[in-house]
């Protein structure tokens, strides 16, 4: 239900947006989605959910002492309305931004767009220190009749952009892909749909996580596969040897939602929403999951931690936020526990960690207007150093 009446939302706003409204609030967080940290500053994407003024914007919020407890807003870009997900360069000196419903990048530092093609581009990762990056695009959608009598709704063949910009201009879109080519075999003919889930750029690999529709002659079957690319071979607009691993073979996953990738690219973390699984994958070897943990329905967002050891997983449709020690996929604690809050309307939808402050680390709640300030390495309230999710307070922002 959730995903329809996003949706709904999505094709809405693509078609009446509230291009004469007013221009959304500069001084205070409204419906905030996507967040990166540098240093003292916090970027925050204001994105416009609601599509009540004419334009999102991304907020940089000084943070004035480690905490970030009692910030100041002290500069705001304009962007398109409902904002997808954000990236910056190691200098912050271009921020990019995709849009849910718009086909346009946008580098809001630089004030330049991208016009694409009709599919908005949503998922987004910029390659390590050079002026590129890949996009992942929403598709339209189509209906199919799967095998157990139920339909599900699919983006049809989701694409990937290589693009590149130079100082001063706008990105422009060297490569496209589809990724359904990637997956395209001769044991499997009738693959015909293919929707992205989570795209990860390293300096020399692609990943992706991607449902896809099998047609198998007597019915449709959906399944789940983890992908791998050389980045030199997208640079040229080709998979190359493309590996994918189907994850719904054994593990019956589904709901593609969401990937991480160890720094050391030995690991991969696949994290899935309607079958509620966190997998831990062996790259070296691409075939075996070494730990399986289960989650929440409904999750949107992972994360791990520059340490390496714990994963946070973000669960809008309940309201949790869940932290996993990333060797083992144990549960570390979630918030809010029965000690708390109520659970009700937070909507966690983005994370990111604070490299500066060991453990610390922020989330955007959209529905309640909020950020909130975490910490799994140490308990802010006693000064404790334990591994766990310790809730330490909310930004004091006007909301």
């Amino acid at each position: 239900m959730k995903f329809l009446w996003t949706l709904s939302l999505l094709l809405w706003a693509s078609c009446a947006g509230s291009l004469d409204g007013d221009p959304s609030p500069t001084n205070r967080l409204y419906y905030p989605g996507a967040l990166l940290k540098n240093g003292n500053t916090l970027y925050v994407a204001n994105t416009n959910l609601d599509n009540q003024f004419n334009n999102a914007r991304v907020l940089q919020i000084d943070c004035k002492e480690k905490e970030c407890l009692k910030p100041e807003i002290v500069a705001n870009w304009e962007a398109p309305s409902l904002l997808g997900q954000m990236a910056a360069t190691d200098d912050f000196s271009s921020i990019f931004v995709t849009s849910q419903a718009q086909p346009v990048l946008s580098n809001v530092v630089q004030n330049n767009r991208t016009q694409l093609s009709q599919n908005a581009p949503y998922f987004l990762s910029l390659v390590p220190n050079k002026q590129a990056g890949v996009l992942g695009t929403l598709e339209f959608t189509q209906k199919f009749p799967l095998a157990d009598g139920q339909f599900s709704l699919f983006r049809d063949n989701g694409e990937i952009h290589y693009f590149e910009w130079a100082n001063g201009q706008a990105a422009k879109i060297k490569q496209r892909l589809k990724v359904s080519d990637c997956l395209q075999n001769p044991s499997e003919p009738g693959l015909s749909v293919a929707r992205l889930g989570g795209i990860k750029v390293t300096a020399s690999n692609f990943y992706a996580l991607v449902e896809a529709v099998i047609n198998t002659g007597l019915r449709f079957e959906k399944k789940v596969f983890f992908i791998k690319s050389k980045l030199a071979d997208i640079q040229q607009g080709k998979w190359g040897k493309c590996e994918a691993v189907d994850l719904s073979k054994d593990y019956k996953a589904q709901g593609a939602r969401d990937i991480a990738i160890s720094d050391d690219e030995k690991t991969a973390y696949i994290l899935m929403a309607e079958n509620p699984l966190l997998l831990k994958l062996n790259l070296e070897s691409f075939t075996t999951i070494s730990k399986e943990s289960n989650t929440c329905l409904g999750s949107a967002r992972m994360r791990l931690s520059p340490e390496q050891n714990t994963l946070v997983v973000l669960c809008p449709n309940e309201n949790l936020v869940i932290a996993f020690d990333a060797p083992t996929l144990n549960l570390l604690g979630q918030f809010p526990d029965e000690t708390t809050i109520e659970r009700n309307n937070l909507g966690p939808v983005d994370l990111v960690f604070d490299k500066d402050s060991k453990g610390q680390f922020f989330v955007s709640f959209q529905n309640s207007n909020q950020i909130g300030v975490f910490n799994h390495e140490k308990d802010p309230k006693t000064g404790v150093n334990k591994r766990g999710l310790f809730f330490n307070d909310w930004l004091e922002l006007p909301r």
